[in-house]
């Protein structure tokens, strides 16, 4: 669906490398490196095609790779072949033959900058297809309530949807089949989350406890109580170590409405987020993990520093918003509003903000292709549309099934989309060009 990063790299950095492309994969950026290569593969004619066809090269400087004879012959083939080419220093001063290039300091084992991240997602993006539209692969049947939610896990295998009567199910994604029933909550669940790894899902809902599973078994390992109203969101920070929740909580309490992080090991509440004069509906963390926004019934949106909980900066957002995204690279902040309103903030230094309009009653939720390259959004009237990222027009409008759309979740490779629908059913979308 969008190009690759080609990442060159010497084996004995390998272990940052991984750290790398997992970075990469949580940004919506695809990329290649040499543990792709299968055995009996031959090297050289793998290595040659994957560089010719990548968006864009990502060389990691070390002593070791400045001497590595494979990385010397990945780079001579970008270059001949007119492919951008972005250094990362990770140790020592940089290669002589890149020292007309501007390099990005990842020394001390960092990640890239959310800059770096941006332009490679763009190049990466720059491949894929003018427009996308989608036809039936599959419908998951099972649920016998309202399907209020859906969610990919990371590795696309797998599928969890959660209905109005607290059941949750996992599904296989490529045969279709159910895999667990998860029980135990007490009323609708509105919002599930998985662990970076896939390992875990984290659930909530109208009973006001946040619950802990295992993908593999289905074992509840946690239940974590804390709110004492529905719980409208949850989410994983990029790290895996905390989930963040977003609840009314009671209007007649000393602070309505709140945010709290939360241990998902030990099930200990690390901090509660407080400011917001109403409800708040969601709380969803940037993809470098430096912020955790919050939106709700009080119009404003919130970013605060996650690991002291200070509160960094306040968004009016003109009137309640129901749903927040950040996209892929970090540096837009997208959030849809009760009147059908979808804003979106650049978070850098000047602040702009774009407009789209397009449910009429109210947007109930966005998302970010993983190419960052559309927003997909869905509302009352129960119809998902699709609006170019850059310019804001709007691409393509989903076909109408099952009576209507009630929440929306893209594949992390972006071939596939689930929806939930009015019929009860959950229907997996396949991606086609045109």
């Amino acid at each position: 669906m969008s190009g690759y990063v080609f990442i060159s790299y010497s084996r004995a950095d390998r272990s940052y490398v991984e750290q790398l492309a997992a970075q990469f994969a949580a940004a919506g950026i695809a990329c290649w490196y040499d543990h792709a290569l299968a055995p009996g593969d031959q090297w050289e004619d793998v290595i040659r095609t994957q560089v010719e066809g990548c968006a864009a090269l990502v060389v990691v400087m070390t002593p070791d790779s400045d001497g590595s004879r494979w990385v010397k012959r990945e780079l001579n083939h970008a270059e001949n072949h007119g492919k951008p080419i972005l250094p990362l220093l990770l140790q020592g001063s940089g290669f002589f033959s890149l020292s007309d290039l501007h390099f990005a300091n990842v020394t001390g084992g960092r990640m890239p900058e959310l800059e770096v991240l941006d332009r490679l997602r763009r190049l990466a993006s720059s491949g894929g297809p003018d427009t996308v539209r989608y036809e039936v692969s599959l419908v998951l049947t099972g649920h016998d309530k309202h399907v209020w939610v859906v969610a990919y896990a990371p590795d696309g295998r797998q599928l969890a949807t959660a209905d109005a009567a607290g059941t949750v199910r996992l599904w296989d994604t490529a045969a279709g089949t159910p895999l667990h029933t998860l029980a135990g909550h007490r009323g609708a669940v509105f919002s599930v989350a998985y662990s970076p790894d896939g390992s875990r899902l984290a659930t909530t809902g109208a009973d006001g406890t946040v619950r802990v599973w295992s993908t593999a078994d289905s074992a509840p390992l946690q239940t974590l109580h804390g709110h004492d109203d529905s719980v409208w969101s949850v989410t994983y920070s990029p790290d895996g170590r905390h989930l963040a929740t977003a609840s009314g909580d009671s209007l007649f309490a000393p602070h309505p409405g709140t945010a709290r992080i939360w241990d998902p090991v030990t099930g200990s509440q690390v901090a509660v987020l407080t400011g917001h004069t109403d409800w708040v509906r969601m709380a969803v963390y940037s993809p470098d993990g430096r912020y955790l926004a919050t939106t709700g019934d009080d119009a404003t949106i919130r970013l605060w520093n996650p690991d002291t909980g200070r509160l960094e900066r306040t968004i009016a957002a003109h009137t309640a918003a129901r749903c927040l995204a950040y996209s892929p690279g970090g540096l837009e902040l997208a959030a849809a509003d009760e009147n059908g309103v979808i804003r979106l903030w650049n978070l850098d230094a000047d602040g702009r903000q774009r407009t789209l309009t397009g449910h009429p009653g109210g947007t109930t939720s966005l998302a970010y292709s993983p190419d960052g390259r559309r927003i997909a959004t869905w509302g009352t009237d129960m119809l998902a549309r699709f609006w170019n990222a850059t310019t804001g027009s709007l691409e393509y409008t989903l076909p109408s099934h099952g009576g209507g759309v009630v929440s929306l979740s893209h594949s992390p490779d972006g071939r596939h989309l689930a929806t939930t629908n009015l019929d009860f059913t959950v229907t997996v979308w396949r991606a086609t060009a045109q």
